[in-house]
């Protein structure tokens, strides 16, 4: 999640262990996956589950609200630093750091929400899909101890 997380929004997000905002987006990102679990889409299937399964309206709301405000402020303490390097005269643009916002802001055609609607979805998008490759590749190893074993051995060395 980090590394999508630097990719977004560059080097301000390489948060360390234990860091709140890295806790904070690591639950965002985990009740946003739940939401989109199996019961969800069941209801989208067959919409007559709609009477039967409870709704998840306010928690989505929920969900959606602080995932703004998190990125929203990822979005603004970016523009910020990006602002102060302008004003302590930029430095070579070679050496300044590259990353997904910055590019958007650059290009101008989006509006603040745009980009943090956008984040949103790269980052979870991102994260959902390598925290299923994880569970795959533990899921084969566990199925396959000869490979795990060499896996073993390799890290090792």
């Amino acid at each position: 999640l980090t590394s999508i997380l630097a990719i977004a929004f560059g080097n301000m997000c390489s948060f360390s262990f234990g860091d709140p905002r890295l806790q904070e987006v690591f639950s965002l990102t985990e009740r946003s996956a739940a939401l989109l679990g199996p019961s969800e889409q069941l209801r989208e299937f067959f919409p007559i589950l709609r009477f039967i399964l409870p709704s998840t309206k306010q928690k989505f709301i929920d969900v959606r609200n602080k995932g703004q405000a998190f990125y929203g402020d990822l979005l603004k303490e970016f523009k910020e630093r990006q602002q102060q390097k302008q004003q302590q005269g930029g430095g070579d643009e070679s050496n300044d750091e590259c990353c997904f916002v910055k590019e958007i802001l650059a290009n101008g055609d989006l509006s603040d929400r745009q980009i943090v609607d956008f984040m949103v979805l790269l980052i979870g998008a991102g994260s959902d899909t390598t925290a299923s490759t994880v569970e795959w590749m533990v899921a084969l190893l566990a199925n396959h101890p000869d490979i795990q074993e060499k896996v073993y051995d390799e890290i090792k060395e």
